[in-house]
């Protein structure tokens, strides 16, 4: 293993077994023994269990130089007369692996114990006549993920599908002006498989999940101000079916903490509020800082509840099956719509039913408390007037017609006013923006589900949320307010939330133009891809063809390609490893390929204008619970052509934005499907 930082993580100890039976290899680490540690006497365990009809002999290998390694053994296994070897191999960890001062004189672990009875009843499930049986445990694989990564395909161009290399299709593309079709295509099936390897249990992170390092980049953490965000456009639109169902379960494992946030941060009751780094368990806000000041990071619990809203929109009120995946008991308080506790006989009922209903159960609950984070958030006495300047009055109850609140503590990752030294400031436009998302996704769901408590207070924040700004060149400040100038030397675009994952430009044509005009004002995107990948989705959704395709082609033409396609955290290669481009990449080309809200699909709203004059995309999902069957186009010809089945019983106006006045009003029946040409 590679790359030991020079914190903690220096007093791991480990050491490697070999069975008596010479049937398993394993390792077995013990996590290092620091003050405050939820881990101290934890650790983790990996056992290979070996399958063959040769010879085995134990071998004692080199001494390990690692000061880490806790054996004075180092076994090793050779196999001699084989006609095959399979090693099936099993990972777990444990709070429980003892005291670390007794770790290196064990002689055995429960862990591995536990571990290798797992492995050995996987092996004897494809086990027949002594024989194990590797087609039928790779069908078993298979028959799952096989049909969810081809429910999508994409093809580019007429050509055969290049069987070229990947490191000859990203040095044709190296230096050109233009996309190439080619990379395009496969990059998009990359991400796919990139994708479903980290959908089911969790969601994607920054970093990845394939590293080989002890000390990873960013800690390794869930970083939740963007990168998982990123990385989360196309978890409904990509019809990944699972994609979902693991979301949800990262975000119930995680919300007894975000519910301690609101309340050690701010004293805030009966609500919620998600840190920016997680490690996919935790959730406790604990990295804060005069440059980072994460505990003022109000938007987040919004953006993260956002992907379960859109999975509502396509997929409807699905059902998040019950699993060992999180603690429904440790939820009794976070899944309750008002201050009580869901009783133990609420959660036998849920047990009973077997799984969470997606809308009433999941999303009804956290958009309640988030909400009540906002209003507890927000107060008279901090207000905003209607010329955009900030005031404070001692004791103020009530707002006039001309006033409304001022949003403090702000935050805006991760800049700051050109005037003003602190990101610890006042009226974030994402805020605003999240706050606005939050309080109309509430709206929807309690009216879906009937829910009986009053809205009033909601609705009254919504009136009063501060309205947007402009500049001296006609953006959208990041800022809402007189007192903070615009900073436009910073890659993040956080305050144009209001375009994505929001749509509220698609319908004002003055915030639109003040959106692009905050893009075009921001040059600055230091050597990190995040920048581009953001401004990308921004630009899909602005239908800003021409900035998307630019910032594409700086994203495919430099080095942040590795030879496999997975992707590096910066576009001239110089960070390491990170899943931002390789998976984010399927929500900018869905989303300019088709753009969808409720009762609402736009074809090609942001085509790339090369490398895609003629193309097919099957099975994405469109935000209107409908699939789109299949969309063809031909610039040549200058026809589109999509087939669109909908779930539902419904209404949709689908147009085509290369049509002009293309609107047409189509009436589904649920599980029709139609076709139209533009």
């Amino acid at each position: 293993m590679a790359n030991y930082g020079d914190s903690d993580e220096v007093n791991i100890k480990y050491k490697k077994l070999l069975s008596d039976d010479l049937s398993t290899l394993s390792m077995v680490a013990h996590y290092p023994d620091y003050e405050n540690s939820e881990l101290k006497e934890g650790g983790y365990a990996t056992v290979t269990y070996i399958v063959t009809d040769g010879a085995k002999e134990k071998v004692n290998g080199e001494a390990v130089s690692d000061e880490q390694y806790a054996a004075k053994e180092n076994p090793r296994l050779k196999i001699s007369g084989a006609e095959a070897v399979y090693l099936i191999t099993v990972t777990g960890r444990t709070h429980e692996m003892g005291k670390m001062d007794d770790f290196a004189d064990a002689k055995e672990y429960a862990l591995v114990n536990d571990l290798e009875k797992e492995v050995k009843a996987a092996a004897k499930k494809y086990t027949q006549n002594g024989t194990f049986n590797y087609e039928k445990a790779l069908k078993a694989h298979t028959d799952i993920f096989t049909p969810m990564f081809d429910a999508v395909t994409f093809k580019l161009g007429d050509k055969p599908t290049s069987a070229a290399s990947n490191e000859a299709l990203t040095k044709a593309q190296r230096g050109k002006k233009e996309l190439e079709s080619d990379l395009a295509q496969r990059a998009y099936y990359n991400g796919r498989y990139a994708y479903l390897c980290c959908a089911g249990y969790a969601t994607s992170r920054l970093y990845g999940m394939w590293t080989g390092e002890w000390s990873t980049g960013w800690g390794s953490k869930y970083t939740m101000d963007a990168n998982v965000n990123l990385q989360t456009s196309s978890m409904n639109t990509s019809n990944l079916a699972n994609a979902p169902i693991g979301y949800t379960y990262f975000i119930l494992r995680q919300l007894p903490d975000w519910e301690e946030n609101a309340k050690a941060t701010h004293g805030y009751d009966d609500a919620i509020q998600a840190p920016v780094n997680s490690d996919g368990d935790k959730a406790v806000i604990t990295e804060t800082c005069y440059p980072y000041p994460f505990r003022y990071w109000n938007a987040g619990t919004s953006w993260m509840i956002q992907p379960l809203f859109e999975t509502l929109q396509c997929y409807g009120n699905i059902k998040i099956p019950l699993s060992d995946e999180f603690d429904l008991n440790a939820l009794k308080s976070v899944l309750s719509v008002t201050e009580e506790d869901l009783s133990d006989d609420d959660i036998k009922a849920i047990e009973e039913k077997g799984y969470l209903d997606l809308e009433k159960d999941v999303l009804l609950p956290l958009l309640i408390k988030s909400c009540n984070y906002w209003d507890q958030l927000m107060t008279e006495e901090y207000y905003t007037d209607k010329n955009g300047d900030i005031h404070y009055e001692k004791g103020k109850k009530t707002l006039s017609d001309d006033e409304y609140f001022c949003i403090l503590p702000s935050y805006s990752p991760e800049n700051n006013p050109s005037n003003y030294p602190s990101p610890s400031d006042a009226n974030c436009a994402i805020d605003i923006s999240a706050c606005r998302d939050n309080i109309e996704m509430l709206l929807t769901v309690a009216k879906d589900t009937g829910c009986k408590i009053s809205m009033e207070k909601y609705e009254y924040l919504l009136s009063k949320l501060p309205p947007y700004l402009y500049d001296s060149t006609g953006a959208l400040k990041e800022w809402e307010c007189n007192q903070f100038e615009e900073n436009n030397e910073h890659r993040h675009l956080s305050h144009l939330y209001c375009v994505w994952p929001m749509f509220e430009t698609q319908n004002n044509d003055e915030l639109t133009a003040a959106c692009k005009q905050a893009i075009a004002n921001r040059e600055s995107e230091n050597e990190a891809s995040h920048a581009l990948i953001h401004r990308s989705l921004i630009a899909a959704r602005l239908k800003d063809r021409d900035s998307l395709t630019a910032a594409l082609v700086k994203l495919m033409n430099h080095k942040i390609h590795y030879d496999s396609l997975m992707t590096n955290h910066d576009y001239d290669r110089g960070s390491c490893y990170c899943t931002d481009f390789a998976i984010g990449y399927l929500g900018i080309i869905n989303e300019s390929l088709v753009f969808s809200n409720n009762g609402e699909i736009e074809l090609l709203p942001a085509l790339p204008t090369s490398g895609f004059e003629k193309g097919e995309i099957t099975g994405i999902r469109a935000r209107t619970q409908a699939e789109i069957v299949s969309l063809k186009w031909d610039m040549t010809a200058g026809t589109t052509t999509v087939t669109i089945k909908s779930d539902i019983a419904q209404t949709i106006k689908v147009s085509c934005a290369l049509a002009k006045d293309s609107a047409k009003t189509i009436s589904f029946a649920a599980g029709e499907t139609k076709t139209l040409e533009f």
